[in-house]
């Protein structure tokens, strides 16, 4: 009963999909990138009724472009704390330590966290039809991403350079 209607189902912690494929969720890739490729799979391998290039499309629009754009706006806009006592800043302290214990500060938003889906999106934008607009704004936040980590001072111009 309720075997065909060609919905996703959960039951428990096993994930049925039309009755044909069954796996556990917990062997499902862990790896960066690896879920999402899970994605695109699963409806190619459901029906051809769902249009790959469409799925990896929505899932850039609606979860890589939004993560991308709001971390580079968190990093640019984000405090500081203290590695002790947990102490937060809007701005670093004029001592260069926390006021409240004297500990070490850090960052909120690291690097690595704005930069997370960057290459995925890249390479899927390459890997699948999308639209030349998608393949612009994945282009122009690589570009934001890259003018807001590369240091100025560490590029060594020549007059040729500007001609």
């Amino acid at each position: 009963m309720g075997e065909h209607f060609g919905f996703w189902a959960v039951v428990a912690t096993l994930v049925v999909i039309n009755a044909g494929y069954t796996g556990w969720a917990l062997s499902l890739p862990a790896h960066e990138g690896e879920p999402f490729y899970f994605e695109v799979d699963v409806p190619d391998n459901v029906t051809s009724a769902t249009n790959p290039d469409d799925v990896v499309a929505r899932i850039v629009v609606h979860h890589f472009l939004p993560d991308l754009i709001g971390n580079l706006k968190a990093f640019s806009s984000q405090q500081v704390r203290c590695t002790k006592c947990g102490q937060k800043y809007r701005r670093i302290p004029l001592k260069g330590r926390c006021v409240e214990c004297g500990g070490n500060l850090t960052l909120t938003v690291h690097e690595s966290s704005v930069k997370k889906y960057l290459e995925v999106s890249k390479k899927i934008s390459q890997q699948f039809e999308v639209s030349n607009y998608l393949r612009q704004r994945i282009d122009l936040i690589e570009e934001a991403i890259t003018s807001l980590f590369t240091s100025d001072r560490t590029q060594d111009l020549k007059l040729d350079d500007f001609f």
